[in-house]
């Protein structure tokens, strides 16, 4: 069943004729869809009005279909993403229930280079080829820890790829153990 309030707010909601779900089973289930400032809000409510119920929630920016924020049980953000210009994720922001923000960065030096630095110190660099292929991931794990430098970033290399043989359908990668594996084709 689907209704739409003046507001514009569309619930959809699934059950069968006793209150439950479509399937054997399930718990009748609510999606209510709200468009406003290029935003569009679902939230999704299990078991409404019983003691069961829970809901969670996503905003997603109707321009790019990037999600800006998501919400759990009793609509506490539980993550929040930023975009650049671009429209790239710069940063994304869990909210656990500690109430202590794990908040992860990520850069674009140049068009070919991703930098991911996470909360806990690591910063992950990823490079790309001029077809977008993965060439090399590293990391500044150096010594037994993430070095806070940023001379250590690749510092340890946790893949590359050797596509100079793609032409004989051949891609190398090589893991972080030194391990070099050859993927072939057919034409």
């Amino acid at each position: 069943m689907k209704t739409v309030e003046e507001t514009g707010t569309v619930t959809e909601t699934a059950y069968d004729p006793n209150g439950r779900g479509e399937g054997p089973g399930e718990l009748k289930t609510e999606v209510s869809r709200t468009v406003g400032d290029g935003r569009l809000t679902e939230t999704t409510t299990v078991a409404p009005g019983t003691d069961a119920e829970t809901s969670a929630s996503r905003v997603t920016d109707l321009a790019t279909g990037a999600v800006l924020e998501a919400a759990g049980p009793g609509r506490r953000a539980v993550s929040r993403t930023e975009y650049d210009r671009q429209g790239r994720p710069a940063v994304h922001t869990v909210l656990p229930d500690s109430g202590k923000p794990q908040t992860t960065r990520i850069a674009y030096p140049s068009p070919a280079v991703t930098v991911t630095a996470t909360p806990g110190g690591r910063r992950i660099t990823e490079t790309l080829d001029a077809l977008g292929r993965p060439l090399r991931t590293a990391d500044n794990y150096r010594d037994g820890a993430y070095a806070k430098e940023p001379d250590a970033d690749g510092a340890r290399v946790l893949s590359e790829a050797d596509y100079s043989q793609c032409a004989h359908y051949k891609v190398t990668t090589t893991d972080q153990a030194g391990r070099k594996i050859v993927a072939s084709t057919d034409p």
